[in-house]
């Protein structure tokens, strides 16, 4: 008697089991934190990969009330060689941590450090033209006069005088990092900067430092300084 009761009963228990998985998840969804992290797609056959990549597009679209932000991008290893590659084709998130679990199989991700506002040492291309390889180039081979671009900390004896930069190309617009001549910029500042793929890659940039204000003061005060001097050397040479 009693079995064929519990028997009669099992859809109900189903349904109260469903309501409370569901009021569970809800739970979860509201609590849950927002997390940065790099996405991307596991090493595999150019027609799986294709599979993968639209699974994840849709992956996107279905929590796309859930993410502030994504963009895609690459990913450099410093540390390490990935298979040949030095940079690693991602997409990176900022949206709530359950999503993460709905990822398509074949997608891996790692939580990254957040992608706050940066104070970071800047300055512009200066508004002149000079000979390169018998072209007459006006900022500079990759910078456009008066377009920002972002230092990162000493990298040998030399005073400051070569070191890595950060920006957009002149030519695509992709943001590129590369070895360039200080003596090319103008108007040394301390900068915030607010745009996510621009802190995301001064983050895992080579021999990136991130000072503080009155440090990133004194560097601006240095460099205009040195222009200053070699305005002046200009003027007395003319």
């Amino acid at each position: 008697m009693k079995s064929s009761k519990l028997i009669s009963n099992f859809p109900y228990f189903q349904q109260i089991n469903q309501y409370w998985t569901q009021a569970r998840d809800e739970c979860e969804k509201r609590s849950s934190k927002p997390l940065t992290c790099e996405i991307w797609i596991e090493e595999t056959i150019p027609q799986d990969y294709k599979t993968k990549k639209l699974q994840l597009l849709e992956w996107r679209q279905q929590n796309n009330s859930q993410i502030q932000y994504s963009f895609p991008t690459f990913s450099r290893r410093r540390e390490r060689v990935l298979n040949g590659k030095r940079a690693r084709r991602v997409a990176v998130v900022l949206g709530k941590s359950w999503i993460l679990k709905s990822l398509p199989s074949g997608v891996s991700h790692k939580i990254i450090n957040p992608l706050n506002p940066m104070l970071v040492l800047a300055a512009d291309a200066w508004n002149e033209s000079y000979d390169l390889n018998g072209e007459r180039i006006s900022g500079t081979k990759h910078f456009s006069p008066g377009q920002t671009v972002y230092f990162h900390g000493i990298y040998s004896g030399d005073g400051y005088s070569r070191v890595y930069a950060t920006g957009r190309h002149r030519h695509d617009g992709q943001i590129c990092q590369l070895m360039c001549n200080t003596e090319r910029f103008v108007n040394w500042r301390a900068e915030i900067i607010q745009e996510p793929i621009l802190v995301y890659h001064l983050q895992h940039a080579y021999r990136w430092e991130e000072g503080t204000q009155p440090y990133l003061e004194t560097m601006a005060n240095i460099m205009n300084n040195r222009v200053m001097k070699r305005k002046q050397n200009l003027e007395q040479s003319s």
